[in-house]
């Protein structure tokens, strides 16, 4: 029993949520009746479906996880869209690990962030705010300025905040 080969165009192909495969050092797996299962959810897992998910995978999981992967093996990946890395190496393993600890001494979960939720509201409300006392102050352009370099910088921070922490 010969095993399929998939090249990364075929791969690609193969990102519905009834028909999920990814790609993992090589190894092709069909993850479509684990997608439902997901701990990390549907999004997080659809989010690899059809790639290579090599450096995502690794960054988000434990080695022991891909035992999981396993139980869903279908073929070989014979080439790639993007370039291939080398195994992880033993700083990476001990960095990743010594940020883990670090969370867990410090009573921290890493998903949620709730300074980054604070920013999500705070930005938005302090840059209308700001619009709104441009309008307000129009007869000042002193007032006018600072407050249009304060609509200016935390319009900036809206666009980073969202784009950069979503």
């Amino acid at each position: 029993n010969s095993m399929r080969t998939f090249t990364w165009r075929e791969l690609s192909r193969l990102n519905s949520r009834h028909n999920a495969h990814v790609a993992y050092r090589g190894k092709v797996y069909d993850v479509s009746g684990f997608v439902a299962r997901h701990p990390g959810g549907v999004d997080q897992i659809m989010l690899g479906a059809g790639r290579d998910i090599t450096q995502l995978f690794e960054s988000y999981h434990k080695k022991e996880i891909v035992n999981v992967l396993e139980k869903f093996y279908v073929g070989e990946l014979v080439d790639n869209e993007m370039p291939v890395f080398p195994k992880t190496s033993e700083f990476y393993s001990t960095l990743k690990k010594r940020v883990e600890n670090y969370f867990k001494s410090n009573n921290i979960d890493p998903k949620v962030d709730y300074w980054m939720f604070a920013r999500y509201v705070a930005f938005p409300t302090i840059s209308f705010a700001s619009f709104c006392c441009i309008i307000l102050f129009h007869s000042s352009w002193v007032l006018g300025l600072f407050f249009s370099l304060m609509w200016g910088f935390f319009s900036a921070l809206v666009a980073m905040t969202y784009t950069h922490d979503s």
